[in-house]
């Protein structure tokens, strides 16, 4: 009798810890079901994205290659015609920038300055003195630019009046 009711418990405890697992088991299902349902529904959702996107990406080319048709037929004359009426203001503008920096050029130097500089680019070159050591002839450059154009001290002074320079 014993063995009897010892079976009978252990046959108790079996049939609860089955009923626990097939629990557990069913409650496993129905949270992979539930997955399963989830990742059905989001793939419903990213499919009709896509799609969604396609027509809005095909919407998109036809509107670009229909633009670019467009913009071929454009008259070729309309573009000449706007680089034409670019230009010529821009030329304007260019010459009366010319004639500014060349006022100012002439208000810098006086006409006589002017004419040396003029000489000074068409004489040749007195360096290759056999007898002159390059400081010598650095120092003969030097004697010659401050007679031509003077001191850098005058030159300043004539651009600005208050600049008090060393000699």
């Amino acid at each position: 009798m014993e063995q009897i009711s010892e079976l009978n418990t252990k046959k108790e405890e079996l049939e609860e810890e089955f009923q626990s697992k097939e629990n557990e088991i069913k409650t496993r299902k129905l949270e992979k079901e539930e997955q399963i349902s989830r990742m059905q529904r989001e793939i419903t959702d990213y499919e009709t994205k896509i799609n969604e996107a396609s027509r809005i990406l095909n919407e998109i080319e036809s509107a670009s290659l229909s633009r670019q048709e467009e913009l071929e037929k454009v008259d070729t004359n309309k573009r000449k015609t706007l680089t034409v009426d670019l230009f010529a203001p821009l030329f304007l503008v260019s010459i009366v920038a010319n004639i500014v920096l060349g006022g100012q050029a002439l208000h810098l130097y006086n006409l006589d300055e002017l004419a040396k500089t003029a000489a000074l680019s068409f004489m040749p070159a007195k360096l290759n003195e056999i007898d002159d050591t390059p400081i010598q002839q650095m120092a003969a450059i030097q004697r010659r630019k401050d007679e031509n154009f003077g001191a850098k001290s005058e030159y300043l002074r004539r651009k600005y009046a208050s600049y008090k320079g060393r000699d």
